[in-house]
């Protein structure tokens, strides 16, 4: 569900005496949500090079990616689309022992990380 408020509404709200409060609460917390996002896609650059991101978007957002065309995606993830191509191939041409090795790499990655992070 998507809710819009334009900025006359939310001038509105602000200045209403019962409600002036749970709307600066509410965008405090709203602004702290798109800063946390940021930073963890910041993290994702410093840390992660492309194929890594691109196997946490498969991991998390496997339905995102169905209705995205590629060059999106190769955006979103740094990367030009020739070299996401590379990187698909490469994933999906693995081998099931490989891909079962690949994983438990990745998965040892991230619990190495979650370790430094906490």
């Amino acid at each position: 569900m998507l809710i819009t408020i334009s900025y006359k509404n939310m001038q509105l709200l602000l200045n209403h005496p019962l409600l002036a409060y749970k709307m600066e609460r509410f965008d405090r917390l709203l602004a702290e949500h798109y800063l946390v996002c940021f930073e963890d896609r910041i993290k994702l650059f410093i840390l992660k090079n492309p194929e890594e991101r691109y196997l946490d978007l498969l991991q998390y957002g496997k339905d995102v990616l169905e209705r995205m065309p590629q060059h999106y995606i190769a955006k979103y993830i740094g990367i030009t689309p020739v070299s996401l191509s590379r990187i698909r191939r490469r994933i999906f041409s693995l081998p099931m022992q490989n891909k079962y090795a690949f994983n438990c790499i990745m998965i040892h990655q991230s619990i190495s990380y979650l370790l430094l992070t906490e």
